[in-house]
């Protein structure tokens, strides 16, 4: 995490080295260290620049972290797992999942799997697996003994 010069921003920066400076997760914080707003960008200058011109939050940033990713999809589920787990002020979107989403029921359980931890909403998440674990509605492995009349 690096204090931020609001009135110095691009100066105080000590920006990463390795991967090349596209796939950037920021985080802004207040003085106490409370999260502002998480956010991704391929183009972080312009990116970063509109959040330092526009933001109603920024006057309250003190400070800023940054990790870089190698895949644009590596940094789009960085990006929904800070935000769901760390409940910045002032992002609206990515703290609930979606309302619907596709999910391919003949196929790969680990596609599936993804699109679900991608996209849904973490409480529906745990209250899934809770109910799919309970005895009474767990998947039976084998199926049930004929009642009679096969």
């Amino acid at each position: 995490m690096q204090r931020v010069r609001r009135d110095a921003f691009w100066e105080s920066l000590d920006l990463p080295d390795g991967v090349p400076f596209g796939m950037l997760l920021y985080r802004f914080y207040d003085a106490c260290g409370e999260p502002l707003y998480i956010g991704k960008s391929t183009a972080p200058f312009g990116r970063l620049e509109g959040h330092r011109k526009q933001a109603e939050w920024w006057g309250l940033v003190e400070f800023i972290a940054m990790s870089m990713y190698p895949s644009h999809g590596l940094l789009l589920r960085a990006e929904l797992a800070a935000i769901r787990s760390e409940q910045p002020r002032f992002n609206k979107a990515g703290l609930r999942g979606k309302k619907r989403v596709e999910l391919h029921l003949h196929g790969s359980a680990d596609d599936a799997a993804d699109v679900l931890l991608d996209e849904a909403d973490p409480e529906f998440l745990a209250d899934l697996v809770r109910i799919l674990s309970t005895p009474d509605r767990a998947l039976l492995a084998v199926a049930p003994p004929c009642p009679g009349f096969c």
